[in-house]
């Protein structure tokens, strides 16, 4: 009788030696774009470089900071409202926003807050830039708030928060701390409320913490902040009832 042969179903089947192969590798793209994102845009993280996203001073010590402006009216209400209080806070500016405000930049300076670097026009791919074209970003901002204020800041917050390696490494060798934060809500949002803008601070608030708050909006100069002041006079009252002071970050400088 002859033999007949037929072949085997594997043959025909998929190699599941090729496709472990390709999930292997696939897992660890996924690893490292997720290791990438971590380190780019979570604001604890420091596996690109040495970051400061609280402070290590004794007692119930917390930092206002405030990002975007100088903002016209709205800057000048937080003003107001800090100084009725006695607090004094951290702002860090857009350069194109200081030549807008000049006055508003000296006057910051003037009533005893400190001031901080937050990019010359806040480019969401900042971070992406060669290291020359971020020292030329960074250093005209410097420039726009020396020839306003005549103070060198030394403290540099990330446009959205957002690093890279190189970044860190040019913000480093140009003599800058990389000042993030633990304590931020969405006020930047249009319809944030100012009551939960308060109360997500509020819960989120513990000794040393940085807390962001945005009296502009980008390069905006129309944008409504009005329920960030609400929130604001909020957010003091309460964290003054539960003991804690207001200091600035000068000492990280």
């Amino acid at each position: 009788m002859e033999r007949q042969f037929y072949p085997h179903s594997h043959q025909h089947s998929p190699s599941w030696h090729k496709l472990g192969s390709v999930f292997k590798y696939a897992l660890i793209a996924v690893s490292i774009i997720g290791l990438f994102v971590y380190g780019l845009a979570y604001p604890k993280s420091e596996i690109f470089g040495k970051v400061i996203y609280r402070m290590n001073y004794p007692g119930k010590m917390v930092a206002l900071t405030f990002d975007d402006g100088p903002n016209g009216v709205y800057t000048e209400q937080v003003l107001d409202i800090l100084e009725r209080e006695g607090i004094k806070g951290t702002f860090f500016l857009i350069g194109k926003n200081v030549e807008a405000y000049p006055q508003i930049a000296r006057e910051i300076v003037r009533e005893g807050h400190c001031i901080g670097n937050h990019s010359y026009t806040h480019p969401w791919l900042l971070p992406f830039e060669t290291k020359r074209g971020l020292a030329a970003e960074i250093s005209k901002t410097a420039e726009a708030i020396y020839n306003a204020t005549g103070v060198h800041p030394k403290l540099f917050r990330p446009p959205h928060g957002f690093r890279t390696p190189w970044m860190i490494s040019t913000l480093h060798k140009m003599g800058y701390k990389v000042i993030m934060w633990d304590d931020m809500t969405t006020d930047y949002m249009a319809g944030s409320k100012p009551a939960e803008i308060a109360q997500h601070i509020i819960s989120h608030c513990k000794p040393g913490s940085i807390i962001v708050l945005h009296d502009g909006l980008n390069l905006n100069h129309s944008a409504n902040r009005e329920n960030t002041i609400k929130a604001l006079r909020v957010i003091i009252k309460e964290l003054k009832k539960e003991g804690y002071r207001f200091v600035t970050l000068k000492k990280l400088e």
